[in-house]
Order: C-alpha cells, then sequence, then structure tokens
C-alpha cells in the first residue's frame, strides 16, 4: 500500500447507521443487503478540514468494526454538482495553521485514506461534478469509481503553486502510468469525464448527478 502521510517521517430509502449532530459533515445511511452509503454534505462545497477528516475516521473505524457491512460507497450530499473541492487550504497555510495542528491535520487524513485503501470492505465513490485534488486523492484509494458527465477529476495543486504529496503522485501513477501521470501533474489538469475511463481514473461515466449512486451500488 502506498503512504497517505507523513509517517514520521445517507441516501434515501436507506437506514442510518448513526446519528449526526447539527455540525456534522459527515452521515451514513445503511442499506439492506450490507453496504453502507457515506455522504459528505459539508456546504458549499466539501473542504477537506481537520475536523471533516477526524469525523471520517470515526466514521470508517465504525463501519469496519460493523460485521455487517461489506461495502462501502462515498458520494457528496451537496447542493451543487460537486463531489468535494479537496483539502481547505487554510489547512495547508502557515499563517492560518500551526506545526501541531498540520500535523494533526495530515495524520488525521493518512490514516482516513489507509483505511479506505487497505479496508476488506469493496470501496466505490460515487462522483458528481468536480472531484479535485483531495477528492480525487480519496476516490483513487476506492475499488470502483463512477462519475457524472458533467464531473471532471485530476490533482491540480500545481495550479495553485503546491506540490502534490509524493505518496498521491505514486498512487496516481499507480492507475494511470508514468508518463500519463507527469503530462496530467505537472500542469494540473482536471480530466474531463469523457477521457477518464480510458486514462483509468473512472471506470465508469452515467449521464447525470442522480445516476452515480445507483451506479455504485450496482458495482458494490
Amino acid at each position: 500500500a502506498p503512504h497517505f502521510g507523513f509517517a514520521p517521517r445517507a441516501a434515501e430509502g436507506g437506514q442510518p447507521a448513526m446519528a449526526a449532530s447539527s455540525s456534522s459533515a459527515i452521515s451514513v445511511a445503511k442499506e439492506g443487503d450490507g453496504v453502507a452509503i457515506v455522504t459528505f454534505a459539508k456546504e458549499p462545497v466539501n473542504t477537506m478540514d481537520l475536523s471533516f477528516w477526524k469525523e471520517l475516521l470515526v466514521v470508517l473505524e465504525s463501519l469496519e468494526a460493523d460485521k455487517e457491512i461489506r461495502g462501502l460507497v462515498f458520494q457528496s450530499g451537496l447542493k451543487r454538482s460537486v463531489y468535494t473541492a479537496g483539502l481547505d487550504i487554510k489547512e495547508l497555510y502557515r499563517h492560518t495553521t500551526s506545526q501541531e495542528r498540520q500535523l494533526e491535520f495530515w495524520t488525521a487524513m493518512s490514516k482516513a485514506l489507509i483505511k479506505i485503501y487497505s479496508t476488506p470492505m469493496v470501496t466505490a465513490a460515487a462522483i458528481k461534478g468536480a472531484c479535485p485534488a483531495g477528492g480525487c486523492g480519496l476516490a483513487l484509494c476506492c475499488d470502483y469509481r463512477v462519475i457524472s458527465e458533467d464531473g471532471s477529476m485530476g490533482l491540480n495543486e500545481s495550479q495553485l503553486g503546491i506540490l502534490v504529496p509524493p505518496y498521491w503522485t505514486e498512487l496516481f501513477a499507480s492507475v494511470v502510468g508514468n508518463h500519463r501521470a507527469e503530462l496530467l501533474l505537472e500542469p494540473g489538469d482536471l480530466v474531463p469525464a469523457a477521457r477518464l475511463v480510458p486514462t483509468g481514473l473512472a471506470d465508469a461515466v452515467v449521464p447525470s448527478a442522480g445516476d452515480v449512486l445507483p451506479a455504485a451500488l450496482a458495482e458494490v
């Protein structure tokens, strides 16, 4: 499994699996066939800050301990067609964070991504709309990825003057190949949905945002 950290280095009709607080960004619903739908709904664009990763890690640990759950689907519950805008830039900017918080942030994120990547459960990303940076990283940890026609995906950190973490680069290259990874990562391109299946970044493209969840559930 790749290294994700600095290692010192609810869907309609589902059964709620756990209660969500008013400030919760993540909700879970159980389907009857052993699949849990994990919904990210942190308006407006599902920015992935420290609280997001800590909450996701707790959710993942709870679901992995539930013997009735055999598969997970990660979806966006946002009003707009966005999966997630990626990591919260305030967690990366030294004037808005601290060394201690940065360590906590990267540790929580790394543990969550490793959990998704290595879990014995089947995992799928049901992607509606844009899926840049951290959202792409999460999706690449899943076994199956389906995206809506209006969507796009990629690691676009270079467009913001940010280096892509080397472990994300390795994961990206393991999916698309080394040469194609260079061509996409240097300019920070977001690949449109029509090109995602040939590159391996997605397994299927569906017409609309409403189609991604049924398509993902059909595979899990």
